[in-house]
């Protein structure tokens, strides 16, 4: 066993450049080499459920597709985006139906993390849009229930005013606003890419382990 050890330790003294270099020549490896991922370039998607709350140019699918189809709507709400991605947009932009009441938003033809956070862009700026509609008409149903609650009315008009009153607070109970039911899996990058940091970790314990092997496995064949 002695014997072994000393020729384990001469071993070592003989190669240490070489128990040196492959640990660092593979952890660069990891480091600098492009990640070449099958799935690296694959679409990015978002669904939403558009709102009610009687506004067709936010609540109806068809409109909402027109809209986020167009450039009027980057111009107004996504400027830094239009005016780097103008083209893109165009024509790797995709807004289609799912149902009556919802819609998907695709981007393709790019790497996978770029497409990620332009639709999770778009799908927020959309989100944002419909939530301050929907505020300022839930603001305005509100006050209309509530001035028509404290309103004076003499008896010929109390049968009507209870009516109004029953079908505004209806209508405040069907509203809603638009919901995201599905944004992109931003852990999905991940599965296709693993971070130059790891590669580089990766890279390190191989090379140290096939620095080992190279100078352990030679002595217990002998033996």
């Amino acid at each position: 066993m002695e014997l072994v050890v000393s020729r384990l330790t001469a071993r070592t003294k003989k190669f240490f450049v070489l128990l040196v270099a492959f640990p660092l020549v593979l952890g660069a490896l990891g480091w600098f080499l492009p990640v070449g991922a099958s799935g690296s370039d694959a679409p990015a998607e978002a669904e939403i459920s558009l709102g009610n709350y009687e506004n067709p140019s936010l609540n109806d699918p068809k409109q909402v597709i027109v809209r986020l189809s167009n450039l009027p709507f980057y111009q107004e709400n996504l400027p830094d985006v239009l005016t780097e991605h103008r083209d893109d947009l165009m024509n790797d932009l995709s807004v289609t139906p799912v149902s009556e009441t919802n819609i998907q938003i695709s981007y393709k033809n790019h790497p996978q993390e770029e497409s990620i956070l332009m639709v999770n862009s778009i799908a927020e700026a959309f989100m944002k849009l419909d939530k301050r509609n929907f505020d300022q008409k839930q603001t305005i149903m509100n006050e209309s229930i509530d001035q028509l609650k404290n309103e004076t009315v003499g008896p010929d008009a109390k049968v009507d005013q209870q009516r109004f009153l029953y079908e505004l607070q209806t209508e405040a109970l069907t509203m809603k606003p638009a919901v995201l039911l599905k944004a992109p899996e931003e852990e999905a990058m991940g599965k296709n890419a693993v971070s130059s940091e790891s590669r580089a970790v990766l890279g390190v314990l191989m090379g140290f382990t096939l620095a080992l092997l190279w100078i352990v496995v030679p002595e217990f064949v002998r033996e």
